[in-house]
């Protein structure tokens, strides 16, 4: 019976052992290691850099907060003042259109408490402005440029400024996290018994990997979740360039009718934006609007973006919109409206930055992000240790006298895989540095400037006409000719916006030959681009039209000989043609921060190719290519 029951347990003994070997055959951990090496060694430089980027980005928001006093205020329990706030910024910037008002949703509390109310504000001369105000009184505390910290790593980590190119780098190498992650999780057995395990006395090549290795098993999920989160990014990127952008995200609510817009009048007013929130706010239960885009055409709606509860989704996940000149609800869209699809889209963004749970969650964010950063190149650093001590033991035996012959031919043949892989480590490694010098160009040369007004003199007043009801202020950008390169701007001197049907750029020549350019651009600052055709008219006679919603059309001459004037000063202005783009002024303290940044990113970059070299120089010796 004994002998029976030691037979019993010898089969379950050796049953999970073939299934073992079953395993162990299909991916084997060889395999496994190999894998998770490779991609360490010739993708962990640039994946480093795009993790790196990524864990200060969770907080660069609050980095901007501890920077710039203009962004703090005291918290108080009242409402927040939205028909002031937008008053007091379109009376300190007549001339400029108001597209976006946000509470600037923080990470100190659930409602934003502590940090300025933000205004976007396209200002015709100065660029893109963001306007900070005391969100309980209105009162304008500050302005800055569009570029800060904050849109400085948002934008380097999730596209490297480098446009549509940049962003599909980014994502493809969510792919590449992915594979590492699983892979160096599966080549790791009994993970779960070395949950603590931290020899200290073993040597630094010992530290090091246990550091890998527990820095790999702790930020597992989080390393899941940022990987399949970038691979999201990538579908929706496709999905976006495909047209088919519905899919995932809800279509826009249709316009305001003709016939209401006909009855409105040539200015109609807003109703108080204080009145429009609580429209909003009463027709989702628990709902609190936390920003909203005002239109740029008479016919939009004001639409409003909050929470009602769930922060796990993106504000825009729940939209109420408005009727602007009545204050009526037109549309509601909450997460229940939306396709399951729809609704995994908008929990991507929360989930991948960590903006779902306060400042607890993305301080968890940015340790975890750094610890995955820090994982790549502890990895990076093993290999290197581990890889050298076996290539100097080869040497050393391919030195000794005895079994010499042997012992070289087997160094040599062991050498030249690893040749392979020393070669697959410059390629790789030299196309990631390509990319981040590329992309550090691109940044310093376009990425600042993108976010940057005109250069002194480029944006000058041609003079002012009157258009109807509308006063309307024309403006011209260097070289003012009405020639391909100059750009036209037609900015509306009306509380809100001017209500017409269209508005075009008339040119008129002694043959009675016209051209016509049709307005682009948000109705209050109209622009008109001039082109090839336009410099190939012999203009006699310039004119602005307008088609009124009432029916008719109204139309008003525009000197040429004060935009050939303009055209004069600012040529005396410049010893050669400006660039379009110029520096914004952007304050010292961003600069710092990027320059930090920047700092560590060359030390990192350095050492890694330094210790890249040693590691394929050794190579290098084994094979007798160097005279050593």
């Amino acid at each position: 019976m004994s002998e029976v029951l030691k037979a019993v347990l010898d089969k379950k003994q050796v049953a999970p052992k073939a299934k073992d070997n079953f395993c162990m055959k299909l991916l084997p951990n060889k395999t496994l290691f190999k894998i998770h090496s490779w991609l360490g060694l010739n993708t962990g430089l640039l994946l480093f850099v795009i993790c790196f980027s990524g864990s200060i980005a969770v907080i660069s928001n609050e980095i901007d907060w501890l920077l710039d006093p203009v962004l703090r205020v005291e918290g108080k329990d009242q409402p927040y003042a939205w028909e002031a706030m937008y008053r007091n910024v379109r009376e300190k910037y007549p001339d400029a259109e108001i597209t976006f008002i946000s509470q600037q949703k923080n990470s100190f509390t659930e409602v934003g408490d502590y940090f300025a109310a933000s205004v976007l504000v396209p200002h015709p001369e100065k660029g893109l402005l963001k306007v900070h105000l005391d969100p309980y009184t209105g009162e304008i505390l500050g302005e800055n440029g569009f570029l800060d910290v904050q849109r400085f790593f948002r934008g380097y980590h999730t596209q490297l400024f480098s446009g549509i190119v940049g962003d599909f780098i980014v994502m493809i190498f969510a792919f590449f996290l992915l594979t590492s992650v699983l892979t160096g999780f599966l080549f790791y057995k009994n993970w779960f018994k070395n949950l603590f395990k931290l020899r200290l006395k073993k040597g630094l090549r010992v530290i090091v990997a246990d550091s890998h290795r527990l820095a790999g098993v702790w930020s597992l999920v989080f390393a899941l979740i940022i990987a399949l989160t970038g691979i999201w990014y990538l579908g929706e990127l496709v999905v976006s360039i495909g047209g088919n952008y519905e899919i995932l995200d809800p279509p826009k609510a249709d316009k305001i009718g003709n016939g209401t817009i006909r009855q409105l009048g040539d200015a109609p007013e807003w109703v108080s934006l204080d009145l429009a929130v609580q429209n909003a706010e009463k027709a989702i239960p628990n709902y609190r609007v936390e920003s909203f885009t005002l239109p740029k055409q008479p016919d939009e709606y004001i639409v409003m973006y909050g929470q009602d509860g769930n922060t796990l989704t993106r504000d825009r996940t729940n939209q109420v919109h408005i009727n602007p000149y009545t204050g009526e609800v037109a549309r509601v869209q909450k997460a229940s409206d939306l396709t399951t699809l729809q609704v995994a889209n908008q929990v991507i963004d929360p989930l991948h930055f960590g903006t779902f749970g306060g400042l607890v969650v993305k301080i968890i964010w940015f340790i975890f992000g750094l610890i995955l950063s820090v994982s790549i190149l502890a990895g990076t650093y093993i290999w290197y240790l581990r890889n050298i001590k076996k290539l100097e033991s080869k040497l050393e035996k391919a030195n000794t006298h005895q079994a010499e012959n042997e012992t070289v031919n087997k160094s040599k043949r062991g050498s030249a895989r690893y040749s392979k892989m020393g070669r697959s480590m410059i390629i790789w490694n030299s196309i990631s540095i390509f990319i981040l010098v590329a992309t550090a160009l691109i940044t310093a040369l376009l990425g600042f400037k993108f976010y940057g007004g005109y250069p002194t003199g480029y944006y000058a007043t041609v003079e002012e006409v009157t258009l109807d009801a509308w006063p309307v202020e024309i403006s011209c950008t260097y070289p003012c000719t009405l020639e391909k390169g100059t750009k036209l701007i037609a900015a509306f001197k009306t509380a809100d916006l001017p209500n017409y049907d269209s508005l075009k750029l008339n040119f008129y020549t002694d043959q009675g030959d016209t051209l016509s350019i049709p307005a682009d651009g948000m109705a209050k600052l109209a622009e008109f681009r001039l082109n090839q055709e336009a410099s190939q008219v012999n203009v006699s006679r310039l004119e602005l039209e307008v088609l009124k919603v009432s029916g008719g059309s109204v139309r008003q001459p525009i000197s040429i000989e004060k935009i050939d004037t303009q055209a004069i000063n600012m040529e005396g202005q410049f010893d050669s043609p400006p660039s379009k783009w110029s520096y914004q002024d952007v304050p010292a303290r961003i600069y710092f921060v990027i320059g930090v940044f920047s700092v560590l990113l060359i030390a990192i970059i350095t050492t890694w190719c330094r210790y890249m070299l040693r590691a394929v120089n050794k190579e290098k010796r084994l094979l007798g290519l160097l005279n050593v």
